[in-house]
């Protein structure tokens, strides 16, 4: 059975100010809006591959290896592997209710020598890291993608700081 994919990147953010005056009100909305429809396909913006999971880690860490992911059904049964080759966009959300997570290229272990950073990479180092605290969001996107190399770029380091953190993470490629 073949598979075909496709992804709705988009990422919104707004405000609204408004200030009362001697005659009347004046506002100012502020916003950024990115969208991006991806269908299936290997060109730039096209996906054909995605992986998901929520995930549990308690203080310390875990690397994920983008070229060896495996995608489980509801039932915690492995359904594939998933390899990605470039990776287009990643998506993480901390749902813990308390508590940081922080997301890198690898500032220890196996992720150090293999981190998902460098020049172009969402982490320009593999030490580089976003902090994403409780109830909060960090996403990244780029058209084209950036190669995942086996043990050269394939780690994607995450990190717990205090108590056991949740968190889901999306990522779309190829």
């Amino acid at each position: 059975m073949a598979r075909t994919y496709a992804a709705n990147f988009s990422v919104a953010l707004s405000g609204s100010e408004v200030q009362t005056l001697d005659k009347g009100a004046g506002s100012i909305r502020h916003a950024i809006e990115q969208s991006a429809n991806l269908p299936s396909g290997t060109a730039d913006g096209q996906v054909n591959e995605i992986w998901s999971d929520t995930r549990t880690l308690a203080v310390g860490s875990e690397n994920l290896e983008l070229d060896n992911l495996t995608q489980l059904d509801s039932a915690g049964a492995t359904m594939r592997t998933v390899a990605f080759a470039v990776v287009k966009g990643i998506v993480v959300r901390n749902t813990s209710a308390s508590g940081r997570i922080a997301l890198g290229g690898g500032t220890t272990g196996a992720g150090a020598a293999d981190a998902f950073a460098g020049a172009g990479y969402p982490f320009a180092a593999d030490a580089s890291e976003v902090d994403i605290p409780f109830g909060g969001c960090w996403s990244w996107y780029d058209p084209v993608g950036v190669a995942v190399t086996n043990a050269a770029t394939d780690i994607l380091h995450v990190e717990a700081f205090t108590a056991t953190q949740t968190y889901e993470i999306v990522i779309i490629g190829e």
